[in-house]
């Protein structure tokens, strides 16, 4: 079996790439220009004998930003390049034809990242398995009118104002509870 890994900055920032887990891995420019640590730089130096610069198709880049708009995740836009990454290798991989002669080569495809946004976002496409992690669901909400949204707006349609704001939202008992810390201070979105 041979495993590809897309991997994220974390990984080289925490130094906890192994490369006897991993036979290719990838990153993507983004992922490059944000390792500036010096001890990360030279991390990333000695891992270069397995790993290659690749960027992801714009196809993917907008199928991933249309599945966090959906959930109103915030990556940025080398999170978005990782997840799309991770998408493509998962699709090509899957296209091949299995054979007698390939059977014991079918690739497995990780994605390497401490991110939980990245985390959430791979969850969302059932490419993330972790039990102990437990991902976020965002809505948005008006902290004029305290109306809440499942779609993306940026003025409430009910009062008016353009005082939307992303909040957590965890289910209890079959009820939406939302989540706001204490001494809760809005910001627009």
């Amino acid at each position: 079996m041979v495993v590809k890994a897309v991997i994220d900055t974390g990984y080289f920032i925490h130094q906890k790439l192994n490369l006897d887990e991993i036979d290719e891995g990838y990153i993507t420019d983004g992922v490059y220009e944000e390792i500036k640590d010096n001890f990360a730089r030279e991390f990333f130096e000695f891992m270069t004998v397995k790993i290659k610069l690749r960027n992801p198709q714009t196809d993917s880049i907008n199928e991933v930003k249309n599945i966090i708009s959906e959930r109103h995740l915030n990556l940025s836009e080398t999170d978005i390049g990782v997840v799309a990454l991770t998408i493509e290798l998962m699709e090509e991989d899957s296209m091949k034809w299995i054979t007698k002669e390939n059977i014991n080569k079918i690739n497995k495809v990780l994605c390497l990242t401490t991110d939980n946004g990245v985390k959430a976002a791979l969850k969302l496409i059932d490419l993330y398995e972790d039990k102990n992690f437990g991902s976020k669901k965002f809505k948005l909400r008006c902290y004029t009118c305290y109306t809440v949204f499942d779609k993306d707006i940026k003025i409430c349609s009910e009062c008016g104002y353009e005082t939307i704001t992303r909040v957590t939202v965890i289910e209890k008992e079959g009820k939406e509870l939302i989540c706001l810390k204490k001494g809760y201070i809005p910001k627009r979105k």
